[in-house]
């Protein structure tokens, strides 16, 4: 039997108990996360054993109620000897790009491992897993290919199989719901913000993300085991965050203006809010690039078309010495959101006020194509840019539903529907 159907054979058995109770949307919800529905079997193999284990994680790792997943873990006696930590460190506070430091756990006094510092976008280095029998993986994606959480996941199956270290992942659910949208990442702009090619909005959860990553992704697959969420959904919306993901992600409004203001933060001189306490949930302009109030109104009226509500906003940003002006928004079912359509929406309207923009460096890297600059400046059409996202999207979702673990699959967004679909 193939490392493959002993993979599906594990994550059935773990939830063959368990029926999957179907909620409305905005429903309570009653799913297990991983962490909170670890099978007997994987107690009875590595509690209580001399398994060294090595956990990557960070503070988005916790049940429902907030307990840690390595004080769990070490509670229900597994041989918790290190923590690896992504980016943002452990507790999630340092800035994006910069350093993150090795420490030490102050509850456990367990040592902390970098891997933001020692591996992000390198092959990690065989002496950081060489005292570690066994990984295991629990920590909350946001739902975007170019958070770098996923990228850690698949640099460290890449080096579990380089290594041979089996990997148990603990799955959790994607906050922006079952939605597949955007282009996929092109082959010559793979980076740590880009790590293979899968959707920009992926619709995935961090498991079968692992899977997808492992069977059809790397070179060689590691030897993984997926503990899957217990009587999930994927059509039920997240009521919240565990914690705040990073910084800038502050809570759950945060990370559904994410799934567009991540890349329009991307685009001079807009303004996105980071740094203040309404990150990704303001687009804004500098007084002096602003537009007079009837085109913020019709942009209102934009948004509104795809179920994002919006008022006026002004605000003094410190660290640039600037006051901004434009919209606050209150995304109320980030499942009705086409994100991707909304970012096109939005660069179409500066378009459309001859406001002058610049793409930073990383933006194709962050979108994963170098089409909708291209569209931008007038080299392709709409539909052009358009025809070719549907047809990746159609095709990798035909070749990866095998992939899934949950019954329901990912919506494609149909980016060439000129109606708007408010099923997403």
């Amino acid at each position: 039997m193939t490392k493959e159907k002993v993979n599906a054979l594990f994550v059935r058995l773990f939830r063959s108990s368990f029926p999957f109770l179907l909620l409305t949307m905005g429903a309570a919800h009653c799913y297990k996360l991983g962490i909170e529905a670890i099978p007997k079997q994987l107690k009875q193999q590595y509690a209580h054993t001399t398994a060294r284990i090595g956990l990557v994680t960070n503070h988005t790792g916790t049940d429902q109620q907030g307990t840690r997943t390595v004080d769990i873990l070490l509670n229900q006696g597994f041989g918790i000897t290190k923590l690896f930590v992504p980016e943002h460190g452990l507790d999630g506070k340092v800035l994006a790009g910069l350093a993150v430091a090795d420490t030490q756990d102050k509850t456990t006094k367990l040592p902390v491992i970098s891997l933001y510092e020692h591996g992000a976008g390198k092959d990690i280095s065989p002496q950081l897993f060489a005292d570690i029998d066994l990984l295991m993986f629990d920590m909350q994606d946001v739902g975007m290919r170019h958070y770098t959480y996923i990228s850690t996941l698949y640099k460290v199956l890449e080096a579990a199989a380089n290594y041979n270290k089996k990997v148990i992942i603990f799955d959790r659910p994607n906050p922006l719901g079952d939605c597949m949208e955007g282009p996929l990442c092109a082959t010559n702009l793979h980076s740590f913000i880009g790590i293979c090619s899968i959707p920009l909005r992926h619709g995935m959860t961090i498991g079968e993300l692992a899977q997808l990553f492992n069977t059809k992704m790397l070179r060689q697959p590691a030897d993984i085991a997926i503990v899957p969420l217990q009587d999930f959904t994927r059509t039920a919306n997240m009521e919240r965050l565990p914690t705040h993901l990073s910084p800038n992600i502050a809570n759950l409004h945060a990370a559904h203006g994410y799934s567009f203001l991540g890349l329009l933060g991307e685009v001079a001189p807009f303004d996105v809010g980071v740094g203040t306490q309404r990150a990704f949930q303001v687009i804004t302009l500098p007084l002096e690039h602003a537009p007079e109030e009837p085109e913020w109104r019709r942009l209102q009226q934009q948004l509104m078309q795809y179920s994002i509500a919006s008022r006026p906003y002004t605000y003094f940003n410190a660290c640039k010495k600037k006051e901004y002006h434009g919209l606050a928004l209150q995304i109320n079912d980030i499942a009705h959101v086409p994100a991707f359509k909304v970012f096109l929406a939005v660069l179409q309207w500066a378009k459309d006020i001859g406001l002058a923009v610049t793409f930073a460096p990383v933006f194709d890297k962050s979108v994963g194509s170098d089409k909708i600059r291209a569209w931008f400046n007038g080299r392709i059409t709409r539909d052009e840019l358009l025809a070719r996202i549907d047809d990746e999207l159609q095709l990798f979702l035909q070749e990866h539903k095998d992939m899934l673990l949950y019954p329901e699959s990912p919506r494609i967004v149909q980016q060439r529907l000129l109606s708007i679909n408010t099923n997403c």
